[in-house]
């Protein structure tokens, strides 16, 4: 499992406003279904991945379970998500 927490010094409203716009891409992307469990944690399956994101105050949090196969892009699934969340998230 991959753990990946983004700081920011948005709010909640303002970083779950910025997320949602991109958990839409992140689901094509990786062929992935989510949903939104509750107003601030958003929950994806697909395919060989799946996970959560956990939206707080100060921070993102997310799990990232990857079946066999794409443990193999294990990094560079993490270094994407990261990368976008950087550009999002200031």
């Amino acid at each position: 499992m991959a753990r990946i927490v983004k700081n920011h010094s948005l709010g909640k409203e303002e970083a779950k406003k910025r997320i949602a716009n991109v958990i839409p891409e992140f689901a094509n992307r990786y062929n992935l279904n989510y949903r939104w469990e509750s107003d601030y944690v958003v929950n994806f399956e697909g395919s060989g991945a799946k996970g959560q994101f956990v939206i707080m105050d100060n921070s993102i949090e997310g799990e990232l379970t990857l079946g066999f196969l794409l443990r193999i892009m294990e990094k560079q699934i993490v270094d994407s998500i990261q990368e976008k969340l950087n550009e999002v998230l200031g």
